[in-house]
């Protein structure tokens, strides 16, 4: 199988797809960046994600780390060309900026033997419209948590908050709904109790970073739209400064000072089998089980 993968330069995507990258550069047709302020009908940039999830009355918590996960991973990450785009020059895969969200001839344009079996990754900002899932191609989207339990962003407040024992991550079939589609794989349930937002966070990516591995072992066909929708489960969106509040009388962590000069470390490492190990050790610092 072959692969077209479309993101924001975040260091979510980084920690998600760079292991992926690095190692079947040759199985990648052509990644797509798209930018995190989508656009309006009217071709503006939109400022939704940032009324919503910054002066929505957002946890500071969460307003910080997203500041750190992409503005200043964006800065760190550039001048120590430690990125996806980066990597993809590096290993000579084909990358385009895009605005929007590519249709079928703009594939054509930058893919010339382009065919219905390619699997697209797509798990950004952006929402589809149906308009971009009708491609014949197989559109998958992850996520941080198994969708028949949880929907929705930042789940890993949910997960902290609620003191869930386990969770999984998994990969979706994307749909016209939120994280309503078919589930394609799910990863190994592992134990999350008594962990932090930050350290549920780096698990769930870690758990993607290997989860889309295991995709080259399936043979994988387009089903959307005669889909079941998977209508279970409760959707969450961007955590509350009521939910931090709660959280922290409850003495549940969510993030510390040094989780947040942790995310600058993980920006300007550009060493792929450094930034696994160090994140691993980082997930299991005072336990003993291994992960996979």
């Amino acid at each position: 199988m072959d692969y077209i993968i479309i993101y924001n330069e975040c260091l979510r995507s980084k920690i998600i797809y760079y292991n992926f990258l690095n190692n079947n550069s040759n199985k990648i047709k052509l990644v797509i960046k798209l930018p995190t302020l989508t656009k309006k009908k009217n071709n503006k940039t939109s400022f939704y994600l940032v009324k919503k999830g910054i002066l929505g009355g957002s946890a500071i918590t969460y307003i910080i780390y997203t500041f750190m996960q992409t503005f200043v991973y964006l800065i760190v990450s550039k001048i120590f060309k430690s990125n996806v785009e980066h990597l993809c020059k590096k290993k000579k895969i084909n990358f385009v900026n895009r605005e929007t969200f590519p249709n079928k001839s703009f594939l054509k344009k930058y893919i010339p033997d382009f065919n219905s079996k390619e699997i697209i990754f797509c798990s950004t900002t952006h929402i589809l419209k149906r308009k971009d899932l009708n491609i014949n191609n197989i559109i998958l989207n992850l996520h941080e948590a198994d969708p028949s339990k949880y929907k929705g962003s930042a789940i890993y407040y949910q997960l902290a908050a609620k003191r869930i024992k386990t969770f999984q991550t998994s990969i979706i079939e994307s749909d016209e709904g939120i994280d309503t589609g078919r589930v394609v794989l799910k990863s190994k349930t592992k134990k999350i109790f008594g962990f932090s937002v930050f350290k549920i966070m780096l698990l769930g990516y870690y758990l993607q970073s290997n989860l889309i591995n295991k995709l080259k072992k399936l043979k994988l066909e387009k089903k959307y739209p005669y889909i079941t929708k998977n209508s279970s489960g409760s959707t969450y969106t961007f955590p509350s400064f009521t939910l931090e509040k709660e959280m922290k009388k409850k003495k549940i962590k969510t993030f510390k000072f040094i989780d947040y000069l942790f995310i600058i470390k993980l920006s300007y490492i550009k060493d792929c089998k450094i930034l696994y190990n160090i994140i691993l050790r980082r997930i299991m610092k005072g336990k003993h089980d291994t992960l996979g």
